[in-house]
């Protein structure tokens, strides 16, 4: 906040007067507020595997069904103070990291990975169902193979972040 004092002339414009105050008719002061408003940055969601969530793993031939707000979200955080992993929410999953709007999607692998969001983001859920994958059947005894799909955060200010969901296939 700054006071700003303005010398009101014959004409009624605030202008250089130099030394010559006697056309100054009217003094008034008044009170200007300026609000400064931060640039929102994107939420800084990270990728998830079985490293930092030991659910990620599944079997060639059984699907997995988690939540999002405790195995997927709960890692991402956003760098504003105003929002955290709490805050953001899941929005989309999709094949590649490039973002697009939608609730279902094919890993790179070839599973069917669908996005079920609820009004209470605690019970929103990803269901990874590797059955219906060529090169997940074809594994053999003792192997494994890492698929992957992506998923976008939005935050509570309209910002988007996305990143990696790895899952292990036995």
């Amino acid at each position: 906040t700054f006071q700003y004092t303005i010398l009101d002339s014959l004409v009624g414009v605030d202008h250089d007067r130099g030394t010559d105050v006697a056309n100054n008719l009217i003094k008034a002061t008044a009170t200007v507020t300026v609000n400064i408003v931060g640039v929102n940055s994107l939420p800084t969601p990270n990728d998830d595997d079985v490293n930092n969530n030991p659910l990620l793993t599944t079997a060639e031939d059984v699907s997995l069904d988690f939540t999002t707000a405790a195995n997927v979200l709960a890692n991402d955080t956003d760098p504003n103070s105003d929002d955290d992993s709490s805050t953001v929410n899941i929005v989309a999953i999709h094949p590649t990291s490039v973002y697009s709007d939608t609730l279902e999607a094919v890993s790179e692998l070839g599973a069917s990975v669908s996005l079920d969001i609820r009004f209470d983001r605690t019970e929103t859920h990803i269901v990874y169902d590797p059955s219906n994958s060529a090169v997940l059947n074809a594994l053999g005894s003792g192997q494994t193979a890492v698929d992957t799909f992506y998923y976008s955060v939005v935050d509570s200010h309209g910002a988007i972040g996305t990143a990696a969901v790895h899952i292990t296939v036995t």
